[in-house]
């Protein structure tokens, strides 16, 4: 629906599922972690930032609970939430969040997947997050020297 432009049946279709599924499975399904952070991506592209949070925050809460340490799924549900925090400006949260996703990718990615390339690429997202917060804030150089 949402690639037709019709973002109203969108939500309507995701929050349907959402209630269906809460009714057939657990509260905590990884089935309803998809469903949330599908809509999650909905809000987000329709610049519904705090919606997305929220959405994105209910996939976070079932796949910590119910998914490997070792899943992607969870890691990117830590950048999700960051990007939306950089678009509220709560960028102190953005940062948290997206050293979160970048431990979570370090500690599970074979060394062959940890290519320069791709970790040039988080890192630089880092340091545009970094470069959006007040100085005052982070005069602690610990947190801007961060090391892989």
């Amino acid at each position: 629906y949402a690639k037709r432009g019709d973002t109203e049946k969108a939500y309507s279709t995701y929050q349907k599922s959402i209630d269906l599924l809460k009714t057939h499975y657990e509260q905590d399904h990884p089935k309803l972690a998809l469903t949330y952070n599908c809509l999650g991506a909905l809000y987000y592209t329709e610049r519904k930032y705090f919606q997305a949070y929220w959405a994105f925050n209910n996939a976070l809460k079932i796949r910590e609970k119910t998914e490997p340490k070792t899943n992607s799924l969870t890691a990117y549900c830590f950048y999700n939430i960051s990007l939306c925090n950089q678009q509220i400006k709560d960028l102190k949260q953005a940062y948290y969040y997206y050293q979160k996703f970048l431990a979570h990718k370090r500690r599970n990615l074979d060394p062959e997947e940890m290519e320069d390339e791709v970790m040039e690429i988080y890192q630089n997202d880092l340091q545009r997050i970094i470069k959006e917060v007040e100085v005052r804030d982070y005069k602690d150089e610990s947190m801007i020297n961060f090391v892989y």
